[in-house]
């Protein structure tokens, strides 16, 4: 049954955050017409961060407090939906604290930027609660269409312009999956709400064709959210929008689409019968092809940008990893790893708009004998480098043991085995950096990176984080336990 919630103005309560992130957006969009003559319009920037800090002290202060009573059968409570709301509001911040520096170059100085991505973050904030399919087919199509705007936002730039349509055209084939996997789900449940899901499992026997059917509604969600967090085989868009798109822009889709769809897958997996021989099939080949195309196609690579975007594919199949071993600490594992890429993704991209002030390409020509020259850009690069690669004492390490180790509770030893072998095969590329950073020899035509501002202190946050949190893991592992 569609059950219609009644909507009163306690009922809005707990969701106060992301009606104020909207309320900023709009705000922006007003703000921005006396503005239109400024070139800088830092206003509008600063407004937008202003939005985003009130909606965190809201969210804190209602840290403790259910969603699910307000809204029945429609969000969902509990730690793991705050905690990715929470992430998801500071990979906001940091994306506009990245937009600052290079906004007049890469022409993201308007409004309506700074207005999509509040949209967008609004929108992911409220997929990550979901607990009806139908508003999440919604929030996801509403953040969606503002990532894809947002991709090709440099109107200036024709591969900018290109990979926006790639990721507008595979965008919409993965929603119409979605939406047919929601379907499916509605056919054997009579519902739309995965709250319910569970109370029909224990009625139906083990051989019940409807057991296969929720197999089926599960692959077609799936295809969806894979899209989003770049699994193979939906990852193609990836590398050509991730080179495409300008760099701010490039970090929040990588960081921002990863949290906020394996939160959710995080969510269904609650629900879900994961530990399903099918789902546990499914989930196994689709980590074990994400990471090795990845890695693969990482090796080939002479672009830093492009690398990355092959290092995020694969990250999204390490998180997969976790999933697949179907363990009850999966879902805290799975959003402790993606909180980890994106303190290693912004480190990466904050390194990456440092050497673009020129405004070409960086390949690994660019960085070469820099380590030396510039020794602290090198020690973070090399930091953020050893975080990703997953080698101690980084943060990157600890999540990704974290991972493993919810695999093997999960009894998945042979996709653990693959999922290290492939570990090993990232260290190669990842090293390849340091190679070009240390033991090659620097040129006079290189430029060298500007430090300062706000790109500065997001690389010095992040680079923090990844330290503090590989030698001191008992705060990150914390966050494991929902």
């Amino acid at each position: 049954m569609l059950n219609n919630p009644i909507v009163t103005l306690a009922s809005l309560q707990n969701l106060w955050p992301e009606i104020t992130v909207l309320l900023g957006a709009f705000f922006v969009l007003a703000v921005d017409i006396p503005l239109r003559a400024d070139k800088e319009k830092g206003v509008v920037a600063w407004s937008s961060m202003l939005a985003l800090g009130l909606a965190l002290a809201l969210l804190l202060r209602d840290w403790n407090s259910a969603l699910s009573p307000a809204f029945p059968g429609m969000l969902l409570g509990g730690r793991l939906a705050q905690a990715a709301r929470l992430v998801l509001l500071v990979i906001g911040a940091l994306t506009i604290a990245l937009s600052r520096r290079p906004a007049t170059r890469l022409g993201l100085v308007h409004a309506e930027y700074y207005a999509l991505l509040l949209f967008a973050i609004a929108a992911m904030m409220v997929f990550v609660a979901s607990a009806n399919l139908i508003v999440a087919f919604v929030v996801l199509e509403t953040f969606s269409l503002a990532m894809y705007v947002l991709a090709g936002f440099n109107r200036r730039d024709r591969a900018n312009r290109e990979a926006a349509l790639k990721y507008f055209l595979i965008g919409a084939f993965a929603a119409a999956f979605f939406l047919f996997g929601i379907a499916i789900f509605y056919g054997v449940t009579g519902s739309v709400s995965l709250e319910t899901l569970p109370e029909l499992l224990k009625n139906l026997a083990s051989d019940d064709p409807r057991r296969r059917m929720l197999m089926a509604a599960l692959g077609m969600l799936l295809v969806g959210l894979g899209f989003k967090v770049g699994l193979a085989p939906f990852h193609l868009w990836a590398p050509d929008t991730y080179e495409g798109a300008p760099t701010p822009v490039t970090a929040f889709l990588s960081a921002g689409a990863k949290v906020a769809g394996f939160a959710m897958m995080a969510q269904m997996s609650l629900y879900f019968p994961f530990s399903h021989p099918a789902a546990v099939t499914m989930l196994g080949w689709l980590a074990v092809a994400t990471m090795t195309l990845a890695n693969l196609g990482a090796l080939r690579q002479q672009g830093i940008k492009r690398l990355l975007a092959y290092s995020s594919v694969a990250h999204s199949g390490y998180a997969l990893v976790a999933l697949a071993g179907g363990a009850p600490s999966a879902p805290g594992a799975v959003l402790n790893y993606v909180l980890v890429y994106a303190v290693m993704n912004f480190a990466a991209f904050s390194l990456l708009l440092m050497l673009e002030e020129s405004g070409s390409p960086v390949t690994f020509k660019e960085i070469q004998g820099l380590g030396f020259q510039r020794p602290f850009f090198g020690f973070c690069l090399a930091v953020t480098m050893f975080a990703m690669a997953g080698i101690p004492p980084t943060a990157g390490f600890v999540a990704k043991l974290n991972v493993f180790k919810s695999a093997l509770e999960g009894g998945r030893s042979t996709l653990l085995v693959l999922a290290v072998l492939n570990s090993v095969i990232s260290a190669a590329y990842y090293l390849r950096v340091l190679v070009a950073l240390y033991m090659a020899p620097r040129t006079e035509t290189q430029a060298s990176p500007a430090f300062g501002g706000l790109t500065g202190a997001v690389l010095l946050a992040c680079v923090g984080l990844i330290l503090a949190w590989g030698l001191f893991p008992a705060p990150l592992l914390s966050l494991s336990a929902f």
